[in-house]
Formats: structure tokens, C-alpha cells, sequence
């Protein structure tokens, strides 16, 4: 039991050391509500809410009140001096306070008084409220034909003000706007100034429906969300709902396969191998005896070979030359054609 008030008391006055007096802490904003917690002492506390345009007023100016709620609806308070409201007016060292009826995307401030002691504010707090969210969420991206280290996407507004793009390497955006935040974006994904979580990059801001993203890797799943927003600075309001086609995901191009000279050529058959790709669920093998591939050996027209990269073939025609290509075909996308290797009856 000793340990355990020990453990307790050290607690409490880590607590008050990391909580300064007459501290104002932001919980949560909204663009109609703000929720704060101030920490004071037991000795009566009076919590005025201004527009931040006012200037601070003397404690000597305060009226008493009687308002000791956790919430208070502004729009239900008298002023006691032009835009002044006392939202708080008690002798409590801890104070939860939500304030609610506020204008969307204004500038507030909070200060503390300890009237009965001191004349001056003894702390202030400037916020602002959020702009209104927007309603209706962007859907429906569509992609143009990826290159190998880019995406062109495009998709259908919604009805904010602006909007911002985040794309992350894989099937899921791993990260998500914060409410009172502008983010800085780069086409380029991977930039460091465009960074909004880890693998996670902003990498277009504005009013239009389209957006190329540059520097991927090829052969990659690369996904993409919009956010639609409205406000600017702190008053800025993400949309993070999804909607139908946002987010989505799609693979950059993958390269063409490179064919390598073949190996242990015989009569009937030969070893070919190639230069693959990462993240290549399986290959198309072609082999024909035109180079027009018109003539197609048997079994060898569009065979599925699945991942591999090296495969002996069999039961080709002895007495006709071999023309062989392979393409590549990942989830959603697919290589072009390799250069056409020529096989002749006696190559080594």
C-alpha cells in the first residue's frame, strides 16, 4: 500500500509540473464548439471568452456570475461588456470547459482572471474555430494509362473549397488530413515537404479534378485519396469520409521483359530466360516460326507461365527458325511485348 501512495503522490506532482497554473489546453475544435481543459488553483477563477479582435479588459471590469458548467452555449449568455461573455465563474483548480454556439472559421480568445486577487488577465488563449465542413465527399477517381514513374489521375468533385490528393505506396493511404492544418504538396511523390505519415505524401492541392503524381517506382501499387476542405490556416476543415471510387489503388506500368540469348538449343527445343520485374504475377510466352507471329508453335500462343523467369520449351518444328516474345502482367496492369529473340537451328 506504501508503493502504491508513493506511486500516486509522484503522479500528482508530475501531473502539476507538466500542467502549468492557469494553463489553457485545446481538447477538440469544431467550427461550432472548442472544449478546453485549465488548470488554476482553488481560489475563485473567472474564464472570459472575446472575439480576438477585442483587447483584454481589467479584472475590475468583471461582474460576478454564477456559471459553473462543463458546457456552456454562447449564444444563451448575456455579454456583460460588448462582446465579453464570462463562461466560467467558481473556485475549482481543474476545469473542463466545452463552449458551444460559436461562429464558424472566427478567431476567439480566452483569458483568465483571479479577480479577488489581481487586477490584470493572468493567461490568454487565442483559437479559431473551424470553417464548415464540406457535405459532399470527391468519388470516382480514374486513372489514365500509368507510365513506369508516373500516374495521371482524375475524379469527380465534391463541394469544398479546395481539395488535397494523399497518395502511399501500396493498397491503402496510410494517413489522413488533421483538422487546422494546411499541408505543403509536391507532384513529386517521396518529396519531403509534401510528408503527411510515413509512406504517406500530399501531392496535389487546389480546386481541380486531375492530377499527375511523378517519381514512382515501376512495377508498384501505389494508392490515392482525395480529401474535399473548406477554410484556410487554422480554420481549415477536412472531408475524411470515403466515398464510392475514393480511394483507389493502381499499379505503375511494368517494364517490357528483356530476352536473353538462349540456352542449350537442340532440335526440338531450347532454355529461355529474360529479365523480369517485381511484383509480376505471371508472364505471356509467345513462340512462332514468322516474326510476324501469325504461325504459332503448339501450346506456345499466350501461354500462362506463371512467375518464373527461365523455362526450357519442347516439341517446337526442327525445321523452322523460332521467334519468341514474353510479356509481363501484374494486378491491373501488363508489360508491353520483349524484343523478339530469333532462335536458329544450330544456336549454342
Amino acid at each position: 500500500m506504501k508503493t502504491i501512495v508513493v506511486y500516486l503522490l509522484s503522479f500528482m506532482l508530475l501531473f502539476n509540473y507538466s500542467f502549468a497554473k492557469n494553463e489553457i489546453l485545446t481538447k477538440k475544435i469544431s467550427d461550432k464548439s472548442a472544449s478546453f481543459v485549465i488548470n488554476t488553483d482553488t481560489k475563485r477563477t473567472v474564464v472570459v471568452l472575446h472575439p480576438a479582435s477585442d483587447a483584454a479588459i481589467s479584472a475590475k471590469e468583471i461582474k460576478q456570475s454564477s456559471i459553473m458548467q462543463e458546457s456552456v452555449d454562447i449564444s444563451e449568455i448575456k455579454p456583460f461588456k460588448g462582446n465579453y461573455c464570462i463562461v466560467f465563474d467558481g473556485m475549482q483548480s481543474v476545469i473542463p470547459i466545452t463552449l458551444k454556439g460559436l461562429q464558424a472559421k472566427t478567431q476567439y480568445i480566452l483569458s483568465v482572471y483571479k479577480p479577488d486577487t489581481k487586477d490584470e488577465v493572468l493567461a490568454q488563449h487565442k483559437f479559431s474555430t473551424l470553417a464548415e465542413e464540406p457535405i459532399k465527399q470527391a468519388s470516382g477517381i480514374a486513372f489514365r494509362q500509368p507510365t513506369e514513374t508516373s500516374i495521371e489521375l482524375i475524379w469527380v468533385n465534391g463541394n469544398g473549397e479546395k481539395r488535397i490528393v494523399i497518395a502511399s505506396k501500396g493498397k491503402s493511404v496510410v494517413s489522413q488530413p488533421e483538422d487546422g492544418k494546411t499541408y505543403s504538396s509536391n507532384s513529386k511523390f517521396g518529396s519531403n515537404e509534401s510528408k503527411i505519415g510515413d509512406n504517406a505524401f500530399v501531392v496535389y492541392s487546389g480546386t481541380k479534378n486531375e492530377c499527375k503524381v511523378e517519381n514512382l517506382e515501376h512495377s508498384t501499387i501505389y494508392s490515392f485519396q482525395v480529401f474535399e476542405l473548406n477554410g484556410s490556416g487554422e480554420s481549415t476543415n477536412y472531408l475524411t469520409s470515403t466515398l464510392f471510387g475514393n480511394p483507389r489503388w493502381k499499379m505503375t506500368a511494368i517494364p517490357a521483359p528483356e530476352l536473353l540469348p538462349a540456352k542449350n538449343v537442340h532440335e526440338i527445343g531450347c532454355v529461355l530466360s529474360w529479365k523480369g520485374s517485381p511484383n509480376v504475377q505471371k508472364y505471356i510466352l509467345d513462340i512462332a516460326y514468322d516474326e510476324g507471329f501469325t504461325r504459332f508453335a503448339e501450346f506456345y500462343e499466350n501461354a500462362d507461365i506463371g512467375d518464373i523467369t527461365e523455362i526450357e520449351v519442347i516439341d517446337l518444328n526442327p525445321n523452322e527458325n523460332w521467334f519468341v516474345r514474353v510479356k509481363a502482367i501484374g494486378e491491373g496492369s501488363q508489360s508491353e511485348y520483349s524484343n523478339i529473340l530469333k532462335v536458329k537451328k544450330g544456336d549454342k
